[in-house]
């Protein structure tokens, strides 16, 4: 999106707006669902919408790392999250060659109070002849009746749902006394637990949860957390969420404490989101079924490598499965071997793709497919990061399907 901002006018706001920082209470609301670290940025950017008097900010990642005082997997994360649940809409300024010259943060859900009595809400929105328009509070009621139906809860016929299938009770009440169990255990350590990802305890069953559907992974939805039970009961038992909300539960306790015994370091923020991606992806609770095969040294990680080689069949090149090692063309997996070798080129592609946490187009999931190939062909001269190689298998697995059809294109 190529913005000219020298045809931008300056936001004109009266004397109550420059001492003020005025916004919803919804949009606060739906911050802290989604996290403390994404109410925080956005809130850090809104500081810096009412200095540069525009809610279309020149704020670098940078900048904001160093204010907030945060390393870059905390900062990304909660960029993300502002982003995907349309808190703030990134776009750049380039020059007549094309040339980025400055990266911009654009805001939504802004609430503009001429008074301390008014309470007319607003927000920044594209107009629909496809320009941006400038830098004005624009006045949408519609805002925030929009909020108001994204915000809500509520969930039809729930005692009668409840009363067809009490496990989801017990299974809501078990999760959350693991959630309490997980803090006060901590509490006692010097550990900063707001830099700890740590499960969100739910307030009740109609609390939604944001899941990624597997037909489009780059839009999420929120789902109240009963159709999301409802959902895993019809395939799955009580017994096993329980074992798998306890082995994370010990797990994630172990992993805070640097006892480090378990390999698996993935964290999960919600109930939600842990049982949809053991339904749609066959990660989340599935994963903590049987904890034995996430501790170090009590496996044979020899097996657990051929296991994944097993099943990671590459879509994005040409290969002969009878001939994995193709010395005759010098490739492996259908990837060029000196690519596979430039451990400093592969490195940066894991780092791209991890901060990204998703793939957004063909030549990421390329990137994703040869990273997996280079940690398994370097694996007997530079050992294995069996971590960083199941988090990126755990991806692959997740996005594999979305990308089949273009890379059956390419390669025909």
């Amino acid at each position: 999106m190529e913005i000219n901002l020298l045809d931008e006018k300056t936001l004109i706001i009266n004397e109550y707006d420059k001492e003020y920082i005025v916004f919803n209470l919804l949009t606060a609301v739906r911050l802290y669902e989604l996290n403390s670290d994404s109410a925080n940025l956005y809130f850090f950017y809104l500081k810096n919408s009412k200095l540069q008097k525009t809610n279309k900010i020149y704020s670098t990642d940078n900048f904001c790392m160093n204010g907030l005082k945060w390393g870059k997997v905390r900062f990304y994360k909660a960029k993300k999250l502002l982003i995907d649940n349309k808190f703030i809409e990134p776009y750049v300024n380039k020059d007549d060659n094309g040339k980025i010259i400055k990266h911009y943060i654009k805001l939504h859900y802004i609430k503009n109070d001429n008074s301390p009595l008014s309470q007319k809400t607003t927000e920044w929105i594209k107009p629909p002849s496809g320009f941006q328009e400038t830098n004005a509070y624009n006045k949408n009621i519609n805002a925030y009746n929009k909020e108001i139906k994204e915000l809500s809860t509520s969930v039809d016929n729930l005692p009668a749902r409840l009363a067809d299938n009490p496990d989801i009770e017990k299974l809501f009440n078990f999760y959350n006394i693991a959630v309490d169990n997980i803090r006060l255990t901590l509490q006692s350590t010097e550990l900063n637990l707001k830099s700890l990802n740590i499960l969100s305890r739910h307030k009740s069953l109609a609390s939604k949860c944001t899941v990624s559907l597997p037909s489009d992974k780059e839009k999420a939805v929120a789902l109240p957390l009963i159709d999301v039970l409802e959902e895993y009961l019809k395939v799955d038992t009580t017994e096993n969420l329980i074992k798998a909300i306890d082995n994370y539960s010990t797990v994630f306790l172990s992993n805070s404490l640097s006892e480090d015994i378990y390999y698996y370091k993935v964290t999960w923020k919600s109930l939600g989101q842990f049982i949809y991606s053991g339904l749609k992806h066959n990660t989340g609770y599935k994963t903590f079924l049987d904890i034995e095969k996430l501790k170090k040294g009590s496996f044979n990680n020899l097996s657990l490598i051929d296991k994944i080689r097993k099943e990671f069949l590459p879509i994005s090149k040409t290969w002969d499965d009878k001939n994995i090692l193709d010395k005759l063309n010098n490739t492996y997996y259908g990837f060029y071997i000196k690519d596979l070798k430039a451990i400093d080129v592969v490195e940066d592609d894991i780092r791209d793709i991890t901060i990204l946490n998703r793939i957004e187009i063909f030549g990421h999931f390329e990137k994703l497919e040869r990273a997996i190939a280079s940690l398994l062909f370097n694996r007997k001269n530079l050992g294995v990061d069996i971590e960083k190689l199941m988090r990126l298998i755990n991806m692959w697995q997740i996005e594999k399907d979305r990308w089949k059809k273009i890379a059956k294109s390419i390669r025909e």
